[in-house]
Order: structure tokens, then C-alpha cells, then sequence
């Protein structure tokens, strides 16, 4: 099983369903979905996901294990039919490894304790705004 990285990765979100394509993974890095913002690779992804590698561009996909793939026929997004279905993934364990589980989520509360002064929902109220914010995209820039 090839384990080099970074890597293009294309893999099917288990909480919503939908295609990311990740370009550059590398194992310490989180992979979150596009759409739900939900984490995709987690210690169970080869209870989730079958991987499969395109042996003509080096895409690797992590597919649902419900999501029809037929050795020899299904084709890559290059075209190639050259797919080859891994028994185990080894991503989980190299994410593990890496450190990509020990990242804690910080929470707002755990933020809201710390008093650097900014607010990140919004911006600085002592900042001068007497230009209406549509004019902005009304002027000729030309």
C-alpha cells in the first residue's frame, strides 16, 4: 500500500454524503467537509470507507463502503479503469499518528474566558462607518 504524502484525495463525507476533493493531504491535517463542516477522517474510516487508489494519476479515493465500485470497470475522474481496491486503509492510522484525534475543539465558552479585547462575532464599534456599506459596490473602480 503506497503511504506517501501529501496526496490528492478524494473522499465521500459520512454525515452528508458529498464529494470533497482535498488537494495535498497529509495525515496531520484535519480534513473537514465542504458542505456540513463535519470531520471526514476519524479512527473508524475502514468501518466507513473502502480506499482505492487510480494507478494512472495517483488519486486516492476513500469511497463509502456503500457506494457501488466494480474492480475493472469503474473509472477514475482521469478516465482510467486502473483502480486498485485496498483490503485496510492505512490513513486512519497514519492521521493517528500524527497527531490529527489530539486536536481538541476549543469551544466559545473556553474562549469567551480569555479577555484579549476583540469580539470575533463582531467588529470594532469604535470605528467610524459614515459611508453607506452599498456604496461601496456602486462605484466605478474604473
Amino acid at each position: 500500500m503506497e503511504s506517501s504524502y501529501p496526496r490528492k484525495l478524494f473522499i465521500e463525507c459520512p454525515a452528508c454524503g458529498i464529494s470533497n476533493m482535498i488537494d495535498g493531504f497529509t495525515p496531520e491535517k484535519p480534513v473537514i467537509c465542504n458542505q456540513c463542516r463535519e470531520r471526514m477522517i476519524e479512527p473508524t474510516l475502514n468501518e466507513t470507507h473502502s480506499e482505492i487508489l487510480c494507478e494512472d494519476c495517483g488519486l486516492t479515493l476513500l469511497l463509502l463502503k456503500e457506494t457501488e465500485f466494480v474492480e475493472g470497470e469503474s473509472t477514475c475522474r482521469c478516465g482510467s479503469t486502473h483502480l486498485s481496491l485496498f483490503e485496510e486503509s492505512t490513513i486512519a492510522e497514519d492521521a493517528e499518528e500524527a497527531g490529527a484525534f489530539d486536536l481538541e475543539d476549543e469551544s466559545f465558552e473556553d474562549k469567551e474566558d480569555e479577555d484579549d479585547g476583540l469580539s470575533w462575532i463582531r467588529s470594532d464599534s469604535d470605528l467610524d462607518h459614515d459611508e453607506d456599506y452599498n456604496d461601496m459596490f456602486d462605484r466605478d473602480p474604473g
